[in-house]
């Protein structure tokens, strides 16, 4: 790293004139008179010195070598222990120790156009774990042991979406948020409530079925002119299962997609509470939750999974275009065009505007 200048190519006895638009030649010959010799002499010290700090920087894990950096398992399991007793900070700071969150390359394009387009700082994919990783971190445990409790005694996993769907109908009233009223910041913050938005339903179910092993999907169904009907919360499975969850109507629907609903819209007539007819097409939008778009997230994941390899871990950091990538060929299967798919805003959105984010990851405060 040397802050964009590349010393290696300054001419030790050249300098460049920004008023001139040139390079001057400086003189090196003749005798030492005046401060003429003196500064030119002082100049190349300097020019020297970059190159030599330059030169240190490039090399400098050859020639000052970092001392080796000793990670269990016991780390790995502290780390865990952190977690699930809610010391967030502690745990970020045990999460960097573990995998090196010092991520310096240039992240996905696609991930700084979302952040930038909703108002937050690109250190959230950049900077090194904080507290706020840690929350995500939390809530992907927090979340598998749902859908463990979920799929423990039921036949088959085709009945998992029905038992999901009937938990958070038990839990949740269904609301419509006003604007400039709270909206919880967490997953685990939505758990906390005895009510919940569609977009809130949507998010903490598609955690759930994320953990439980399936590929979920938040669907909006739209209008011949892109005015938004409905939003849906599609999940598909191994085995062709699939199923529609449709919060704002408290209704769930085995073996039917999102495509059923536009290619047949008769055999929904009745279903949905969208007239006949009117929904024309469908977009699909990832759910995956802001920190998952960091790479040293993934990092960190990958070698927790090589210390306690015996351990069954919750998903987090999975990277969201791989992830959407696969989804998109599988739906492409369907005749479903892969310009119908982009990464859910709405968890972008929450961070923006939540109080508990900090406000170096808000450019504008």
């Amino acid at each position: 790293m040397n802050n964009g200048y590349n010393f290696e190519s300054v001419k030790l006895n050249c300098y460049f004139n920004k008023a001139n638009r040139k390079i001057i030649k400086v003189n090196t010959k003749g005798k030492n008179t005046g401060a003429g010799p003196v500064a030119a002499c002082l100049f190349a010290v300097i020019i020297a010195a970059c190159i030599g700090v330059s030169f240190i920087r490039e090399k400098g894990d050859k020639i000052f070598p970092p001392p080796a950096r000793s990670v269990s398992q016991a780390d790995a399991k502290k780390l865990i222990e952190l977690l699930n007793g809610g010391k967030l900070e502690e745990a970020s700071i045990c999460a960097g120790k573990i995998s090196d969150d010092d991520f310096s390359g240039i992240p996905d394009a696609d991930y700084l156009e979302m952040l930038l387009s909703s108002g937050l700082s690109s250190s959230l994919l950049t900077g090194p774990f904080s507290k706020i990783d840690a929350v995500r971190w939390r809530d992907a445990f927090v979340c598998a042991k749902i859908a463990d409790g979920l799929l423990s005694g039921i036949p088959s996993k085709k009945d998992f979406p029905a038992r999901l769907f009937n938990l958070l109908g038990e839990k949740f009233i269904v609301t419509a948020k006003k604007e400039g009223e709270y909206i919880p910041a967490s997953i685990s913050e939505i758990l906390s409530q005895n009510q919940a938005s569609v977009n809130e339903l949507c998010r903490l179910s598609s955690e759930i079925c994320l953990q439980a092993g399936f590929s979920p999907m938040v669907v909006s169904i739209h209008d011949e002119k892109g005015g938004m009907l409905l939003i849906l919360l599609e999940v598909r499975g191994e085995d062709g299962i699939k199923a529609i969850v449709d919060f704002k109507n408290r209704k769930l629907f085995n073996e039917i997609s999102a495509r059923d609903i536009i290619k047949n819209p008769s055999a929904m007539e009745g279903k949905l509470q969208i007239s006949p007819g009117l929904a024309k097409f469908a977009r699909y939008h990832l759910p995956a939750e802001v920190q998952d778009y960091k790479a040293a997230s993934s990092a960190l994941r990958n070698k927790i999974g090589e210390l306690i390899a015996d351990e069954k871990l919750p998903q987090f950091g999975l990277s969201p275009r791989i992830r959407i990538e696969k989804i998109a060929d599988f739906y492409a299967a369907e005749g479903i065009p892969r310009e119908l798919f982009a990464y859910w805003q709405f968890p972008f959105f929450v961070m923006r505007h939540s109080p508990n984010t900090p406000p170096f990851f808000l450019p504008d405060k």
